[in-house]
């Protein structure tokens, strides 16, 4: 409603106060003709006048308190890392800020952009500048926020650092042997591929392989290895599968090859143990030409000729060139083993590489004549020709 309404007791002094009361309660004081302030200068003018314009000055409530909100106001309305683009999750009800940031990064001097309601932002006594102040987000950090009104808000900002990303590397980058000899592979990482080569004579069944991987584990069918530690058989090719972080597999086909050893295969001396030759050991002449090996006996009594077949069981001793030697199948011994040389024995020597010498052995008491004659066989030889063949003979002065 237009206009104001006065009620209270008389006022006292100036012109007669029943009039000064009938003017100052009408209602009409927009009329000069009507006003009850006709006369300003009268006390019940001056005190009309003041009432007026308090009155008419009340604040309208129709209007928003805005300048009192802003006040008060003290938010953190964003917050960021700009130097990772890492923006911070404000929940506003808990006043609590979370931020994560790359995997690897140094907390202990992070510098925040932020923006903020308020007048300004404290961390403990220290003013923060939004991107050029740093901190220490090791532990949560507590930003105060202060309005224009003195009052505060504490916001506490959490920092988590990224986990490591989950890698897909499965590769075998050293694949090697120390026993029964160092000898390091080679790789074909296109082919996906390691051959390792080892010296002949090397027992392939149980080898154990030292390796070095970018995957997070290495499996031989369901069995993990561990390098240094886990042994498997190379008679064949053995598929080592690389597991990377995240799941994926490469396998790896490993070769071992053993080296052939030398082709060399040779009998070198060759005498009978159980046997002897005027008085002294039966030793073996070789002629390696022909590949035959010549051992005489003493038979019987003296003087010669003693001549005759050899004796029926004997113990060779020999040496030789090569991986092993055998008579027919049986894997013969130096100094161990007894043969029948009734007849001739072959005996077969084996190189390293899988090639054969045969030697074919006779055991007698006569010596086959040689083209020099039998002057240079020692004290005692001589020739002589028994049923057509020449034969060296010995006898004793």
């Amino acid at each position: 409603m237009g206009g104001w309404f006065l009620a209270g007791p008389p006022l006292r002094g100036g012109s007669s106060s029943q009039t000064d009361r009938r003017q100052l309660t009408s209602p009409h004081a927009g009329d000069p003709a009507r006003s009850p302030v006709r006369n300003p200068g009268s006390a019940a003018g001056m005190l009309g006048m003041v009432l007026f314009l308090i009155l008419g000055c009340r604040i309208d409530p129709r209007l928003p308190e805005t300048a009192g909100e802003a006040v008060g106001a003290k938010a953190i309305t964003a917050f960021s890392f700009p130097a990772f683009s890492a923006t911070g999750a404000i929940d506003e009800s808990a006043k609590g800020i979370t931020a994560t940031v790359p995997h690897g990064t140094d907390l202990t001097a992070l510098v925040a952009a932020f923006t903020t309601t308020g007048v300004s932002v404290k961390v403990g006594s220290v003013m923060q500048a939004s991107g050029t102040t740093a901190n220490n987000f090791s532990q949560p950090v507590t930003y105060v926020v202060k309005a224009k009104d003195g009052s505060t808000a504490s916001y506490t900002v959490t920092v988590a650092v990224a986990p490591p990303p989950v890698s897909s590397a499965k590769a075998i980058t050293v694949f090697l042997f120390v026993n029964p000899v160092y000898s390091e592979g080679t790789i074909d990482e296109a082919a996906k591929t390691i051959h390792v080569a080892m010296p002949y004579g090397t027992n392939v069944n149980s080898l154990v392989a030292s390796f070095l991987t970018t995957g997070s584990s290495v499996k031989v069918g369901s069995t993990l290895q561990q390098s240094g530690v886990t042994a498997n058989d190379f008679s064949n090719p053995v598929t080592y599968t690389v597991i990377a972080a995240d799941g994926s597999w490469m396998p790896y086909a490993v070769t071992v090859g053993v080296a052939p050893g030398p082709s060399s295969a040779q009998i070198t001396r060759f005498g009978l143990t159980d046997a002897t030759w005027e008085g002294g050991p039966a030793g073996g002449w070789i002629d390696e030409s022909a590949k035959t090996i010549t051992v005489f006996t003493d038979l019987g009594g003296y003087p010669p000729p003693f001549l005759g077949p050899g004796p029926s069981i004997a113990v060779a001793a020999f040496a030789i060139v090569g991986a092993r030697v055998v008579v027919g199948s049986t894997v013969q011994v130096s100094g161990e083993t007894q043969n029948d040389f009734t007849s001739p024995v072959i005996y077969t020597v084996i190189a390293q590489d899988g090639t054969t010498v045969s030697y074919t052995v006779y055991v007698t008491s006569a010596i086959p004549c040689n083209p020099n004659g039998c002057d240079g066989l020692g004290l005692g030889v001589f020739a002589q020709e028994i049923g057509g063949t020449c034969i060296c003979n010995s006898y004793y002065y």
